[in-house]
Order: C-alpha cells, then sequence, then structure tokens
C-alpha cells in the first residue's frame, strides 16, 4: 500500500503542475496537505457509502483490544431490566465512516448494530431470540464517542474493523502513538488514491481562488 509520504510528494507534483510553481516556491506544509488529502479521502468514501459502493480490504483497519468496563446505568437508553449489564468501551472511538464488523477479542462471537434510540428497548422484546443477541452501539457523550456492547456481561475486549474517517487516528487510538506517522499507509488502493489527489487539488485550487483578491487587495504598507 501507498504511504502518506508517498501521497503527499504526488499531492505536490500535482499540485505544482496546475500552479506552475516548484515545490521550493510553495510553502505547504506535509500537515495542510495531509488534512487535504484526509478530507478528500472521507468524501470520497462517503460517496461511495451513499451509493451503497463496496470498499476495498485495503480500505480497512482494525481496532483490537477495546477494553470494557460495566457502564453506569444512567447511560443506557432507558431503564434495563433486572440483570441487564451494558458495557462500554474505556477509550472515545475515533471517527469512522463506516463500522465492518465487531467481534469479541478471539474473534469467535459477532454482534449486530442497533442504532442508540432502539437499543433500551432490546431487553423488553417479546422475540426470545432478539432479547439473548448480542449487540453493539454507540453513541456522543461528554467523552467523546462511546461504544457499548449488550447482551454479554462478561466480556473484556472487544475488536473492529472500520473505514477510518482518518487512517491517523485510528492507529493512535486510545492513547497509542505512531513513531513514523509519514510512513503509515494511507488505507486506500492505487485507483483511489489518484481520485483523492485530484479532489484534494480541486479543493486547494479553490481555496487558492478565493484567497487571491484578499492577497492583492492587501492594503498594509511596505516596510
Amino acid at each position: 500500500m501507498q504511504t502518506i509520504r508517498e501521497t503527499i510528494s504526488e499531492f505536490r507534483k500535482s499540485e505544482n503542475g496546475r500552479t506552475g510553481y516548484t515545490s521550493d516556491d510553495t510553502a505547504l506544509s506535509d500537515q495542510y496537505i495531509y488534512s487535504m488529502l484526509n478530507q478528500a479521502r472521507a468524501r470520497y468514501y462517503k460517496q461511495k457509502m451513499a451509493n451503497n459502493q463496496s470498499f476495498s480490504a485495503q480500505s480497512v483497519q482494525s481496532l483490537n483490544c477495546i477494553e470494557l468496563v460495566e457502564a453506569d446505568k444512567s447511560q443506557c437508553p432507558s431503564t434495563p431490566p433486572s440483570g441487564c449489564i451494558w458495557l462500554e468501551s474505556t477509550c472515545e472511538l475515533p471517527t469512522f465512516i463506516k463500522v465492518r464488523s465487531v467481534t469479541n477479542d478471539i474473534g469467535s462471537d459477532n454482534y449486530s448494530y442497533i442504532a442508540w434510540n432502539r437499543a433500551g428497548s432490546i431487553g423488553k422484546s417479546r422475540v426470545k431470540a432478539s432479547r439473548d443477541a448480542k449487540y453493539y452501539t454507540y453513541k456522543n457523550t461528554s467523552e467523546g464517542v462511546k461504544f457499548y456492547i449488550l447482551n454479554n456481561e462478561y466480556m473484556r475486549f472487544a475488536s473492529m474493523e472500520v473505514i477510518g474517517d482518518n487512517p491517523l487516528e485510528v492507529l493512535e487510538f486510545c492513547n497509542g502513538e505512531s513513531c513514523k506517522p509519514m510512513e503509515e499507509y494511507m488505507f486506500s488502493t492505487r485507483s483511489e488514491i489518484e481520485v483523492i489527489i485530484k479532489m484534494a487539488v480541486d479543493s486547494h485550487m479553490r481555496l487558492i481562488q478565493r484567497a487571491t483578491p484578499d492577497i492583492m487587495n492587501d492594503d498594509t504598507p511596505l516596510r
């Protein structure tokens, strides 16, 4: 897979070709370029999801060893039945475009998604299979996006496969840290990266066009 460094380099070459400037003439930082690339990647993947298009295996990242603890009952969407225990993640989740799968830490149990506003009714279902099924859900809290497991009080760690909104955020989940962020992958296929770079450069050019009048009309006196 292609690294962030390689993709930033391609952006510079494409941007230079559009503006006519060389890399030395432009003051674009790696952080700015990655931000533009990442925003374009997120837009592109959200468009794919809206069009019901599949995602490549290269776009998937794993969140392993998500630690779970018993959730405060006040956080449940409704008063849980007696003996019902919800588990929540100890760390907030990174933002994601799509969750592909949720399992226990050894991958032997699969969990189905249920929307937060429906999760409170599961324990009251008349259908035993629905009451006993294994679910996951998530919601925004004061600490960020929290992840919840229903109907497995003994589970202590979960694993997720996600299409991350920002690949580096996924890699740095729960205070993790990438020692070489520029060498991390973009988590996109080659053909997707070509589209993403074009989208990012297009966005950058629009920003330049909007900024040009301000620069040209700057009346700050020369010193």
